[in-house]
């Protein structure tokens, strides 16, 4: 499946994958759909503005890739 992601141009390792109802989510917007199909949470509703979303989600995947690092695991697609 990741081939498949691949080919139309998503990178795995750059940001995560959602796909609902034929639809690809990718990066902030994947994590804005997941948000927004789970979230019950008031607290959580700052996660409901897609803007906040793709704003943070560098910061969050930084996040990711540091911890990837000090855990000593490679890239999915290394």
């Amino acid at each position: 499946m990741i081939e498949a992601y691949a080919h139309e141009g998503y990178d795995i390792d750059t940001g995560m994958i959602v796909e609902l109802d034929g639809q690809i989510y990718h990066g902030g917007d994947a994590l804005w759909t997941i948000n927004s199909l789970l979230s019950k949470n008031p607290f959580l509703k700052l996660l409901g503005h897609r803007r906040f979303v793709r704003w943070i989600y560098p910061a969050l995947r930084a996040g990711r890739n540091a911890a990837i690092r000090v855990l000593g695991r490679k890239p999915i697609r290394a």
